[in-house]
């Protein structure tokens, strides 16, 4: 047998497929809608008061007997104007958005995938980040394990809880907190398995130039194992690089690099191998672009994503391995390559994806809104030690969303 090494899980590597992925309501706009989030936290919205004001003042005024002048000391009410704060209200949006799938040329990579996401802001400075998503396989025949066919059957459900600090002391970073945990199911008892994780991040954008978005330091932990057996799990730690900026003619640029190492054991190590370390990347270009205004309600949009997703080195060579969990969880594509490279060791995967979209957006109200998609992605098929097989797919659904 072939040597295997790193373990993301044994879910991964059956199913190839990618979640926590970009919600396909969002192509092309994710960047820009984070900076706008960040800048409402910096800048909470005010609202005008009036005040009532006491103002004393000493008055000349002649004393009883009415021969001299005298310092009296008297008070009015005045009335002032001035804006603050607005009182906090619990707020969010409840989102759905169903997606189709098509085949990749050859590949059967036909899926159904339903996602429900509620994202709701509780108090000042914490919010919460509830997903469910569930894909099905919709090619025919059903998946019986061929090589060009893609298992995507599964649901996964995500919370993450995030608390926003604020300033750093007396800097200008921004220091969140995220504590989350996400379960996958593929609907038998030795392929399900759980991660958990807290990052901080540290974001120094306020002393980069105006076109630098996001520059922060995020250091991180996360614990998955199998909730079925009785041993095993991973742990992995991390200090990684998250940047976005401004482009010119309304594109925008993300890339987040990652340091990290891992630790299995038990049922998550492949072939005897303990640990392993990685460098990856993620860069993305986003655009976005009103192509035309029907009514004040309703327009065409055109949307692009693309770039590296990820880009993974490791310190081992091996056959048949996979990006780790964080990587595949938090990439931009919803899947990956159908085909993970067995037939030679390579110490280094990855996938490259161009994603154009057209976009009808309705807008029933403040708080009701929906969209309709059709979209194409061409990446590769394979990856491993091979990155080919670069395909087309055609994909495309509706989505929906509502704030409160």
């Amino acid at each position: 047998m072939k040597e295997k090494f790193l373990l993301l899980s044994m879910v991964l590597l059956i199913s190839n497929s990618v979640v926590m992925a970009t919600d396909n309501s969002n192509i092309g706009k994710t960047m820009k809608k984070s900076y706008e989030k960040k800048l409402a936290l910096e800048n909470p919205e005010t609202i005008e008061i009036e005040e009532e004001v006491v103002i004393e003042e000493i008055v000349p005024m002649r004393s009883e007997k009415g021969k001299e002048m005298v310092n009296t000391p008297m008070a009015r009410v005045e009335t002032r104007k001035k804006r603050v704060p607005k009182p906090f209200e619990p707020n969010g949006t409840i989102g759905f958005t169903q997606t189709f799938y098509g085949n990749s040329g050859k590949y059967k990579t036909a899926t159904a995938h339903p996602s429900l996401t509620l994202d709701y802001n509780f108090a000042p400075k914490w919010s919460v980040t509830l997903e469910f998503d569930r894909l099905m396989n919709m090619y025919s025949g059903g998946y019986d394990g061929e090589e060009d066919q893609a298992n995507n059957n599964f649901s996964s459900p995500q919370g993450q809880l995030t608390y926003s600090h604020g300033k750093l002391w007396d800097t200008d970073i921004l220091w969140t907190t995220n504590l989350g945990a996400r379960q996958y199911n593929y609907f038998t008892d030795t392929t399900n398995s759980v991660y958990t994780w807290i990052n901080m991040e540290f974001d120094f954008y306020k002393y980069m130039p105006d076109w630098v978005t996001k520059f922060a330091l995020m250091p991180m932990y996360n614990y998955g194992f199998y909730p079925n057996s009785s041993s095993g799990h991973m742990n992995h730690a991390s200090l990684n690089l998250l940047t976005q900026y401004k482009l010119p003619a309304g594109w925008s640029l993300q890339v987040d690099a990652f340091f990290f190492k891992e630790f299995y054991n038990g049922d998550f190590e492949v072939s005897g191998h303990e640990e392993a370390n990685y460098f990856s990347f993620y860069a993305w270009l986003e655009y976005s672009k009103e192509l035309y205004k029907f009514t004040d309600k309703t327009n065409l949009e055109f949307n692009f994503a693309g770039g590296f997703d990820p880009y993974t080195v490791s310190n081992k060579r091996g056959t048949g391995w996979a990006p780790p969990f964080w990587l595949l969880s938090n990439s931009y594509e919803w899947l990956s390559p159908t085909v993970t490279s067995s037939d030679e060791n390579y110490n280094s995967i990855w996938t490259a994806f161009a994603l154009p979209q057209l976009q009808v957006n309705y807008k029933y109200s403040d708080s009701l809104s929906m969209n309709m998609f059709v979209q194409v992605k061409y990446s590769n098929q394979v990856w491993g030690g091979n990155q080919k097989d670069w395909e087309l797919q055609p994909q495309g659904g509706f989505g929906i969303s509502y704030n409160f």
